[in-house]
């Protein structure tokens, strides 16, 4: 069934968050701080996302908000590199905090064409409202400590959970994809 959406599809470009997505979150500390984000634990089940959607033959890559302070964007690519997640696998896209990550559309439409549908994995409803505004698709993460308030998900708001199995994951994503190409 994945074979097939894979074939029936127009490319695909992920764009993973980190904070909340790939790295665990955590609310103790100040993530303003030298050191925070480099004790963030990985999360498993995102990092196999990310392996088998690259095994696919999808490009991916992270879109992650950074403070301008001088090594926020330094401790990530660290991080990054620490959890096995290269930029040869997956290339990066830093924002500042604080700002739309949809701006970044254009850049990715230029580096892969103006025909690709990008998919931004995000926990932070604000983002993934912006990202669909945009026009294009956006994917809440459910890590178990978001989805508090449900704002996402009671708007009709696509998700994947942390508590699905990595097949699980794929298999739904590519149902979002096709169902937003207008094929289901």
């Amino acid at each position: 069934m994945v074979q097939e959406a894979i074939a029936n599809m127009q490319a695909v470009v992920f764009l993973m968050d980190m904070d909340g997505v790939l790295a665990r979150w955590c609310a103790d500390g100040d993530p303003s701080k030298r050191g925070f984000f480099l004790s963030r634990v990985c999360e498993p089940k995102a990092k196999q996302l990310v392996q088998r959607l690259k095994e696919l033959g999808y490009p991916v890559g992270t879109c992650s908000a950074v403070y301008q302070n001088g090594y926020a964007e330094h401790e990530k690519d660290t991080w990054l590199n620490i959890n096995e997640l290269s930029a040869d696998e997956l290339f990066r896209i830093f924002v500042p905090y604080g700002s739309d990550k949809s701006r970044v559309i254009k850049d990715v439409k230029a580096r892969f064409g103006e025909d690709v549908k990008i998919v931004l994995v995000d926990d932070f409803s604000n983002n993934l409202k912006q990202w669909k505004t945009a026009g294009q698709l956006a994917i809440k993460f459910l890590n178990g400590q978001n989805n508090t308030k449900g704002t996402w998900i009671n708007q009709g708001g696509a998700a994947i959970s942390v508590e699905m199995t990595v097949d699980e994951m794929i298999q739904h994503l590519m149902d979002l994809i096709d169902t937003q190409d207008g094929n289901a």
